[in-house]
Formats: C-alpha cells, structure tokens, sequence
C-alpha cells in the first residue's frame, strides 16, 4: 500500500487499469494478506483525477476488476466512467461499448439511456466475435427490461 501511495501520481490510464485488474484478479483468488481495497480505493481515488485520460478499453479493466472485488464504487466515479465509454459516432470506440456494458452487469449497476442509445446507434455487429456477441446477449438477460431500447 505504501509503495501505490508514493508512486500514485505517475499512475498512467493503462498503468491504473492494469493495477486494479490484477487487484480484481488477487481478491477473486482469496489471497490473503495483502490490502486490496485499501490500494483499490487509492487507485479509484487517481482514476477520479485523470479520468479526461482514460479511454474505454481501461475503463472495462478498471470495472473487470472491481467486479472481482467486494469494493463500493462511487455513482458519480460510475456515472464518469460510463460518459467516457459512450460512443459519440461509429468507430472501435464503439465495440469497447460491449465490454464496458459486460463490465457494468457485472457489478449490478444498470448502464443509463444515453449509453445504451449509443450502444444501438454505433455498434457495428458485423465486428464483433463470437465471445462479444455471447457476452451482448448475457448483458441482455441480465439487464432490466427497462434498460433495453425498443426495436
């Protein structure tokens, strides 16, 4: 814990998401001894301070590993996450969208109108593999009613 808190501020978006993934993957592990969330919540805390630089690919690790560990998340950190995520025009931005989506069923939160508005414009399918379009159709079942855009 010592060592993240002296080296904090030279945490990049794709060092801070690689870090709480890893942390994700120790909690989930059971391993005992080390003091996840206390490092967790210092790297939520940098997450907060760089969040402009964070993109969707590290806002899906970040929420990989949360969803691995019992962490309370705040609905604003969880609100900014999701308006990075959110595609604004057609493009890779757009595919990230799926495993951000995955991410936040995972963690019982349920993505807002404007994401899930975003996901049916810009989500291009023909460019997802089997494994996103599996994990798409989880997402779905997982997801209230309410969530789902009408046809």
């Amino acid at each position: 814990d010592r060592s993240v808190a002296e080296t904090l501020g030279d945490y990049l978006p794709s060092d801070l998401a690689r870090v709480l993934w890893a942390l994700g993957r120790i909690a989930s592990l059971g391993r005992e001894g080390l003091p996840v969330d206390q490092i967790a919540s210092r790297l939520l805390q940098r997450s907060e301070e760089i969040c402009d630089d964070l993109g969707p690919k590290e806002v899906s690790d970040i929420l990989k590993g949360l969803s691995m560990m019992d962490i309370d998340v705040s609905e604003d950190l969880l609100s900014t996450f999701e308006r990075i995520a959110t595609a604004t025009e057609p493009g890779n931005k757009a595919q990230n969208m799926q495993a951000v989506m995955f991410r936040f069923v995972q963690l019982s939160v349920t993505p807002g109108k404007t994401f899930m508005e975003a996901m049916e414009n810009f989500l291009d399918s023909d460019k997802l593999s089997p494994r996103q379009i599996a994990d798409i159709l989880w997402t779905f079942a997982k997801l209230p009613q309410s969530a789902i855009p009408s046809p």
